[in-house]
C-alpha cells in the first residue's frame, strides 16, 4: 500500500484536500483528531495533561477547554513543547495502527493529514508529500472567521516551519488560491503522477 502524507501551512487547506481524497474513495485519518480525542477524560494522557498544565485549561464540566489550552500553549513555546511530548507518540501510534488496519483491508493508498510533520521529524517513512498551501491573505481571512485573534494567529504561525520550506521539501504542491475545482484538478494531476491511471 502506498502512503500519502498531507501537511502545508495553517488554514491552507489540508482537510479540503482529504475530503476530496475520500470523495475519491481513498481512505484518510486527520492526525488532529486523534490528538484531540487524547483529550477526552477516557484518554490515558488526560491525567498528565492535567499535571502538567493544571485545572485552568479545564471547562465547568471537568473536561479539557481545547481553547484555554491552545491559548496556553501557543502563548509559550516550552508549554507546547510540553504538550507535544505528551500527544505526539500517542497520535503516532494511533495512525501507524491506523495505516495497517487499511493495507489489512487492502487499500490502494492511505492518507494522513499531519499539519506539523516537518516540524516532529515525521516525514520520512511515506511514498510520497503533498504540501497544502494558500495566499497569505486567504489564510488570515480564514483564521479570522475562526474566530481566532491576531495573537492567536501569529502564535499558531510562530509554531509551525515557514510555508515556503514546506512547500520546497514535498514531492507535490496544491495550492488553495480558488475554487474547490481548481484544488480537484491539482490534486488530480497528483493523483495521476503517484499512482498511474487511478
Amino acid at each position: 500500500m502506498k502512503t500519502l502524507a498531507i501537511t502545508g501551512g495553517i488554514a491552507c487547506g489540508k482537510s479540503l484536500v482529504g475530503r476530496v481524497l475520500q470523495d475519491r474513495g481513498f481512505p484518510v485519518c486527520e492526525a488532529d483528531e486523534l490528538g484531540h480525542a487524547l483529550l477526552d477524560r477516557s484518554s490515558s494522557v488526560y491525567p498528565e495533561i492535567i499535571a502538567e498544565f493544571g485545572s485552568q485549561i479545564l471547562g465547568a464540566d471537568g473536561a479539557i477547554d481545547r481553547g484555554r489550552l491552545g491559548r496556553e500553549i501557543f502563548a509559550h513555546d516550552g508549554k507546547r513543547i510540553r504538550l507535544n511530548r505528551l500527544i505526539h507518540p500517542q497520535v503516532n501510534r494511533l495512525w501507524l495502527e491506523w495505516l495497517v488496519a487499511r493495507e489489512a483491508e487492502g487499500a490502494r493508498m492511505g492518507v494522513v493529514i499531519i499539519p506539523l510533520m516537518y516540524e516532529i521529524g515525521l516525514d520520512e517513512p511515506w511514498t510520497a508529500v503533498v504540501c497544502v498551501a494558500a495566499p497569505r491573505e486567504a489564510q488570515a481571512e480564514r483564521m479570522r472567521l475562526r474566530g481566532w485573534t491576531e495573537d492567536d494567529a501569529a502564535g499558531r504561525l510562530r509554531a509551525q516551519w515557514p510555508l515556503e520550506v514546506k512547500m520546497e521539501r514535498a514531492d507535490f504542491v496544491i495550492y488553495n488560491g480558488g475554487t474547490i475545482e481548481m484544488v480537484s484538478e491539482q490534486l488530480d494531476r497528483v493523483l495521476k503522477t503517484f499512482l498511474g491511471d487511478y
